[in-house]
C-alpha cells in the first residue's frame, strides 16, 4: 500500500517538472542556435563585401548559409520530436508500473481476506 503513493505522487512530479525544463531548454537552445546562425549570416556577409566579393559570389554564400539555416532547423525539430517520443514512451512505462502495483495491492488485499476465511474456518473445525 505504502508503495503505491511515492510512484504516483512524487515520480509523477518529478518526472512533469523535468518533461516541462527539458522542452524549456531546448526552446532556449533552438532561440539561441537561431540567434547565433543570424549572426554568423550577418558577419560573413559583412567580410564577403568587404572583401570584395562578386555579387554572384555573395549570393551563392547566403544560399548555402540559407540552406545551412533550414538544415539545423530541421534537426532541431527531429530532436524534439525524439524528446517527445521518449517522453510518451516513459509516461506509458509508468501508467503500467502504476496499473500493475494497483494489482498486486488488489491481488494482496483478496490473498488477505482468503487468509482470513481460512483461519475462521480452522478456528471453527478445531
Amino acid at each position: 500500500m505504502t508503495l503505491q503513493q511515492p510512484l504516483s505522487g512524487s515520480c509523477n512530479n518529478s518526472s512533469e517538472t523535468a518533461k516541462d525544463a527539458t522542452v524549456e531548454n531546448l526552446k532556449a537552445a533552438l532561440v539561441e542556435i537561431q540567434l547565433c546562425s543570424r549572426l554568423e549570416s550577418l558577419l560573413l556577409k559583412k567580410k564577403s563585401l568587404n572583401n570584395g566579393d562578386s555579387p554572384e559570389l555573395h549570393t551563392e554564400k547566403v544560399e548555402k548559409l540559407k540552406v545551412l539555416s533550414e538544415s539545423l532547423a530541421n534537426s532541431t525539430s527531429q530532436a524534439e520530436k525524439r524528446i517527445l517520443d521518449h517522453r510518451f514512451q516513459k509516461e506509458e512505462a509508468l501508467n503500467f508500473r502504476v496499473a500493475k502495483a494497483n494489482e498486486v495491492s488488489q491481488l494482496e488485499k483478496i490473498g488477505k481476506a482468503f487468509l482470513k476465511q481460512l483461519k475462521v474456518f480452522l478456528r471453527k473445525i478445531t
